[in-house]
């Protein structure tokens, strides 16, 4: 449980913002893969798109005749863009799957979990947490101006 906003810190505003407790494992066991699948889609997505805009790599045309080209071109982009986050996406978790089997005692998952535990419950806490952290990247890499707009 987050600590009541009126006894924050001053400039502490970010450490209080998200609360990665036993909610985020429970969620994750509770998640079927189509629901894993959508959320990695839906973060990738937002990372790709938000990179793409972020850093104007979207081509328009100036005439007409250019316009075959420029879809090669964005075609060409969302496949790099994509490809290069499905890539880190894949790291993430990989990295987030080993961190949580070392790090999770196994009897307090199964706790939680209320069942016993194997690689596939830590694989699910892995999903949903490289999903959470592609979204939060999908953030930080937002332009200054969007991100002043807020």
């Amino acid at each position: 449980m987050s600590p009541d906003p009126s006894s924050k810190p001053a400039g502490s505003d970010l450490s209080y913002t998200v609360d990665y407790d036993e909610p985020l494992w429970v969620l994750a066991m509770a998640y079927g893969p189509v629901r894993l699948v959508l959320l990695a889609v839906m973060a990738i997505g937002a990372v790709s798109a938000t990179l793409i805009l972020g850093a104007d790599l979207w081509e328009r045309p100036r005439r007409r005749a250019q316009r075959e080209q420029v879809i090669l071109f964005n075609l060409a982009t969302t496949a790099t863009v994509a490809i290069g986050v499905v890539v880190f996406y894949l790291v993430l978790f990989i990295l987030s799957w080993v961190g949580a089997l070392l790090l999770i005692d196994e009897q307090v998952l199964a706790g939680i979990a209320g069942n016993p535990v194997n690689a596939l419950d830590y694989a699910k806490i892995s999903w949903l947490t490289a999903s959470l952290a592609t979204v939060g990247g999908a953030l930080g890499v937002l332009p200054r101006e969007v991100v002043n707009t807020f």
